[in-house]
């Protein structure tokens, strides 16, 4: 293999190097050929001719070294004057932790330690000094460890910290590891961005704190409360509307659609049983959330009434609000249970042949009644076919009498009026109303054929005027046919 030889050393050498002594050697060399010329005689002078060459030369280079001084020393100002400039404070220490240089701007940061900001002062004299001066708001309290984990993050370099200066700024301290063993680090101001991220973390805590006061309120409210997004998807609700439908009170936390909500209800037999027109309905029921105006009237299966409140958001969303209103549509319970207990004393002394003969005690009685002046709050229920035919059949319920089948019809006008009748053991009840007038018409007929029910009758009208809380009654009772 061939060899390989390294370059002569004066090639790498700059001419203003090796160029006096390639000089110096040229005039020995005529020095010691004119000695060989002239003999011994020449001998002084040729060395006194050399000597003064090297003095010259001696004097030539010396200028070029405080030649090159000088441009090293201009560079090297300029380089302070750069660091200096920097907007960020910088420091380095040597392999033995001794500072060797720092900036204006670290100066300033700890102007407290001018003193001790000198090359040769160690990192661990000027950290106890900057902790004793109180210059680290962060190691109050617990100096000496506060000292001991610095000395240890600042041995093992490259980790950055934050910490906070006694005038209430920040600055990010970044430490690197150089090749010969020492150290260089610099610090930047960071206190808009701590000051963002204090704001944003305290916008984060009031938000979490209004967030669980709006639960808290929701959660004490005693009605059902539930919140829908824009794509009518179920957001949050509370205990009571899970009480309500407790059938899918499992769906509701996985923010089902409100029509994924109704279909699955009624799936598993939590709405009013409804023979036909399911379909028709929800439809309506889903159009009708988009504008929702009227609170509306509900029947829930277990004989429990409630009133839906809907309003949107101004996000697009949905708020709803369901309040029980059983006790308000049926006009109390132990109101409704005096009523049975009159109509089966009346039927006892009937009976028993104690009362005194009456023309109409064995005949139909027919009880009409004319409601207007309805409250707006109602007129959504004159609407609601559905709400209509949950009231009546609660109403016969309650009176004791038995239903033997329905049909309630809403027309498609602009009023939108339904018309109902439920067919009784006892005869029959049928209504119709007018919600663009705020009215509706009552009739209730029991034919009293075997026993007395007119009691049982008049408890069904009042029920129902009761639902309606109408500001003028028209009522007429007309007693039809005879003794059987």
């Amino acid at each position: 293999m061939a060899q390989t030889t390294d370059p002569p050393l004066v090639a790498h050498l700059p001419p203003a190097a090796w160029a006096p002594p390639l000089v110096l050697g040229v005039l020995a060399l005529a020095a010691l050929a004119w000695v060989a010329r002239h003999g011994a005689p020449a001998l002084p002078w040729a060395a006194l001719a050399v000597a003064v060459a090297a003095a010259a030369l001696a004097l030539l280079a010396a200028q070029r070294a405080r030649e090159a001084q000088r441009r090293l020393g201009g560079r090297l100002e300029r380089m302070r004057e750069l660091v200096d400039a920097l907007p960020l404070g910088v420091v380095q220490y040597d392999a033995e932790d001794r500072l060797v240089l720092c900036n204006r701007s670290f100066r300033e940061l700890y102007e407290p330690l001018a003193p001790l900001l000198v090359p040769g002062s160690t990192f661990s004299q000027i950290l106890r000094s900057a902790v004793e001066g109180g210059l680290v708001p962060e190691a109050k309290g617990r100096e000496a460890s506060w000292i001991d984990e610095r000395l240890w993050q600042h041995r093992q370099g490259g980790i950055g910290s934050v910490r906070e200066l006694p005038d209430g700024r920040w600055r990010r301290i970044v430490e690197h590891r150089m090749s010969d063993g020492g150290t260089v680090a610099y610090s930047t101001d960071v206190t808009e961005l701590m000051q963002r991220e204090s704001a944003l973390e305290a916008a984060r805590r009031e938000a979490d704190l209004a967030r669980t006061r709006l639960r808290d309120a929701i959660e004490a409210l005693p009605a059902g409360f539930e919140i829908y997004d824009a794509d009518d998807r179920l957001v949050m609700c509370n205990a009571v509307m899970r009480r309500m439908y407790p059938r899918v009170a499992h769906l509701l936390e996985s923010q089902p659609t409100f029509e994924a909500l109704v279909r699955a209800n009624y799936q598993a037999g939590g709405l009013p049983a409804r023979q036909h027109n399911f379909e028709e309905w929800l439809a309506r029921r889903v159009a009708g959330r988009r504008q929702p105006k009227e609170p509306q009237l509900s029947y829930l299966v277990g004989g429990r009434w409630q009133r839906i409140y809907e309003r949107r958001t101004s996000e697009g969303g949905l708020v709803g609000v369901r309040v029980d209103v059983t006790e308000w549509v049926e006009g109390g319970a132990e109101w409704m249970r005096l009523n049975r207990e009159v109509a089966e004393a009346r039927a006892a002394l009937a009976a028993s042949g104690v009362a005194a003969p009456s023309p109409g005690a064995a005949a139909g009685l027919h009880l009409t009644a004319d409601l207007s002046g309805c409250s707006p709050d109602k007129v959504a229920l004159m609407r609601d076919a559905d709400g209509l035919r949950a009231l009546c059949l609660a109403a016969v319920a309650g009176a004791g009498l038995r239903t033997v089948g329905e049909r309630f019809h809403r027309f498609q006008d602009a009023g939108g009026g339904v018309t109902g009748t439920v067919l009784l053991a006892e005869s029959h009840l049928a209504l119709h109303t007018w919600p663009e007038d705020a009215s509706l018409t009552l009739d209730v007929f029991v034919c009293n054929r075997g026993s007395d029910h007119s009691a049982r009758a008049q408890s069904v009208m009042n029920a129902l005027e009761a639902a309606f809380a109408p500001r003028h009654v028209e009522r007429h009772t007309l007693v039809r046919g005879g003794a059987a």
